[in-house]
């Protein structure tokens, strides 16, 4: 195809991408202020009032999100302004932040509203504005993650192209950084100290290749920052956490129980192990056919009480392997399919709404979103479900048509690492349990994609 038709062609491209992400600003928008004095009833939010009360860590959440909401609901106790406006007000300020600063460190545009219009198409997405007007921590896992990935990609690029001439200040600045988000991503969920860590490695490994100026113990100054940062995250986790943490070999040993097991319960309507079925009695077993979250709970707390922690894992490792033997097929194409929807949110959110997959926790968080104002919200979601899947395929016919247009958005490259790293953590944490709060990051790093390729697709410039 000539150069001169294929710029055409991704200029009409680019310019419906970008109508279409306009038009979602303004539904956004729109949604976000008929939605911004109410309060979305999820579970999980009347646990996080509750927690932020005693900030007795269980499970996942971290310290920041309830230490946070607790002085924020002492701050608003009988005025005018209800806590929850005030956490949507910073969830949407600091998501719109994140995202203005990667525009701004990572994607070459020259226009001030452009980085603004690209924040906008990010924030307003229909799965980040029900997690912004909502008291979750999912909005601030999502913004810190930004900010993890943003400065950890430009320092990269700093490094690689200026390498060795870095004195030992600037590496120990740039490591500091970096490992201040990934303290934050950390303390607000606790898998985020695995996957923020790969981004740390990587970028240490970088600068110890590259390191030339200093003294040798001078050289170790970034390594020491690391493991600060790294014992700060554990101190200040396991200062507020009621358990100890689990071993690492615990921790994969009940993941293969949750992902495989929990599959074959639902296959053979939930005919638990015997001894299992004694150990946590019938209400119990009859609330896991209804809430799979509750295995990785109070289930799986039931059962240790009995056992013990190292029985437990060693009883789930069992059933696992007599599950997995007599269903591998199923049990394969259910992880892949939970695996490439955390990869690509959209398109599971859209499979699970209309049935063609099991539907986890989708239908769940529409019913909570439609709530107020169900027809725009309709609109709103599904058809922005739909409209993210089209978009993905006229990036794909764009990066075709105009393939000078990898380097331009060749930014996204790394966040794809987080992304992978997320879909592996979460596809363990349950089979059939999908959630779109737990892949926020990876939605907006798609539309973040969509609006980047519009902008650069119609400006049609050659890069010098």
């Amino acid at each position: 195809m000539p150069n001169s038709a294929g710029k055409k062609i991704s200029r009409i491209l680019g310019s419906c991408v970008f109508i279409l992400l306009s038009a979602q600003i303004v539904i956004g928008c729109v949604w976000g202020i008929l939605n911004f004095t109410s309060f979305q009833e999820f579970p999980e939010s009347a646990e996080m009032i509750l927690l932020s009360s005693g900030l007795k860590l269980k499970y996942d959440t971290g310290v920041i999100y309830p230490a946070l909401l607790l002085v924020v609901r002492a701050l608003t106790l009988n005025g005018p302004v209800r806590f929850y406006e005030v956490m949507y007000v910073l969830q949407l300020s600091l998501a719109f932040i994140s995202w203005h600063t990667f525009a701004v460190k990572l994607l070459p545009f020259d226009s001030k509203l452009l980085r603004i219009w690209f924040a906008l198409a990010v924030v307003t997405n229909p799965f980040a504005m029900q997690c912004h007007l909502a008291v979750l921590e999912f909005s601030f896992v999502s913004s810190f993650l930004c900010l993890l990935v943003t400065f950890t990609v430009r320092f990269l690029l700093e490094w690689k192209k200026i390498g060795g001439r870095f004195d030992v200040k600037t590496a120990v600045k740039h490591i500091s950084v970096t490992s201040l988000f990934w303290m934050l991503v950390s303390l607000t969920r606790k898998e985020f100290v695995f996957i923020g860590f790969i981004c740390i490695l990587i970028l240490l490994y970088r600068i110890c290749v590259n390191l030339r100026s200093g003294t040798k113990l001078s050289k170790l100054s970034p390594v020491i920052v690391f493991i600060i940062f790294f014992a700060a995250i554990h101190l200040i986790d396991g200062a507020f956490r009621v358990s100890k943490p689990l071993l690492p070999t615990d921790v994969v040993k009940r993941s293969a129980y949750t992902r495989i097991a929990w599959t074959e319960d639902i296959a053979t309507k939930y005919i638990w192990p015997e001894h299992l079925i004694y150990t946590v009695g019938p209400d119990l077993l009859g609330e896991t056919m209804f809430d799979p979250g509750i295995v990785r709970t109070r289930f799986t707390e039931a059962v240790e009480e009995v056992y013990g922690r190292k029985e437990t894992s060693d009883t789930f490792v069992k059933w696992f392997l007599y599950s997995f033997k007599d269903n591998k097929k199923g049990i394969l194409r259910d992880t892949v399919i939970d695996m490439a929807g955390y990869v690509f949110p959209p398109a599971e959110n859209e499979a699970a709404l209309s049935g063609t997959v099991l539907p986890g926790f989708a239908t769940g968080n529409y019913d909570v979103m439609r709530r107020n104002g169900a027809l725009l919200t309709k609109l709103y979601l599904r058809l922005g479900s739909i409209v993210y899947i089209i978009l993905a395929a006229a990036s794909v016919l764009l990066l075709i048509v105009r393939k000078e247009l990898f380097r331009r958005v060749r930014m996204f490259a790394p966040a794809a690492v987080v992304i992978l790293l997320s879909s592996l953590v979460y596809t363990f944490y349950g089979s059939n349990v999908w959630d779109h709060k737990k892949a926020l990051f990876a939605t907006c790093i798609w539309v973040g994609l969509f609006a980047a390729l519009s902008v650069k697709s119609i400006a049609g410039k050659e890069e010098a």
